[in-house]
């Protein structure tokens, strides 16, 4: 008879211990979601969030509660958190809407790294958040922006290396000479009576002597055909000569 009551006191315990479905309160993954739920209504997110943490740990592959808890640190604006639980949420239920909320947050935070000039991480999300919205101008244009601003950075890091007397350190100087013509004038390029439409437009115009700036242009890419700025700036100033 003792040995029967030992036995049945360890096997309650060991239940106590199988937290996979089910507390030893009797409560359910289930009843924290449901939980979790009620608190988001009462905006008391904190308290969701422990609801929904309590039903992963009853129930791992319970996607809804990564769900809720990654929508909730989204919000929050807690954009690392959320894209964790969306992709668990997506390996449990790869059909889930979390895709979309997961390229949301791939975007904005994509969106930070691209202002605090983290540009290769920018580039990571922006071209993940791309897969789930491939036709968002948003995203395409943030996208642009970290792709451009990578190259600045990484053409300035080849400017500070570059060797005196090398022809990428010539085609540099040629590079830099065609600014100076490109934009000689550029302090006289509006009028007392320029609308705004125009000095808008008149901004995105050199205004000096494009034909030297293109002369020095051409020769910076002859001496240095991979010089991103030269390239694009030489085709600027050729459509804006009308050749």
């Amino acid at each position: 008879m003792k040995l029967i009551k030992n036995l049945l006191i360890v096997t309650f315990i060991l239940l106590c211990g199988m937290s996979l479905y089910i507390s030893c309160s009797g409560k359910t993954a289930e009843y924290y979601i449901d939980k979790g739920y009620e608190y988001i209504q009462e905006n008391n997110y904190e308290m969701a969030i422990q609801n929904f943490t309590e039903a992963i740990r009853l129930d791992p592959n319970y996607y809804l509660a990564y769900s809720w808890r990654g929508l909730i640190y989204y919000f929050e604006d807690k954009l690392d958190e959320a894209i964790i639980d969306f992709d668990q949420s997506i390996r449990l239920n790869p059909s889930s809407y979390d895709l979309r909320w997961r390229g949301e947050a791939l975007h904005q935070r994509g969106a930070k790294h691209n202002q605090i000039e983290d540009y290769e991480l920018a580039i990571l999300d922006l071209e993940a958040a791309l897969q789930a919205f491939p036709d968002d101008e948003k995203i395409k244009n943030t996208l642009s922006s970290a792709r451009i601003g990578h190259r600045t950075l990484a053409r300035e890091i080849e400017r500070a290396n570059l060797v005196p007397g090398t022809r990428e350190y010539i085609a540099e100087e040629h590079y830099q000479r065609g600014k100076v013509y490109a934009y000689q004038n550029w302090d006289n390029r509006f009028s007392e009576s320029s609308s705004i439409k125009e000095m808008i437009l008149s901004s995105l115009l050199f205004h000096g002597d494009l034909d030297k700036a293109i002369s020095e242009w051409e020769t910076a890419l002859r001496l240095d055909p991979n010089h991103y700025e030269a390239r694009s700036d030489l085709e600027q100033a050729r459509n804006q000569r009308g050749y």
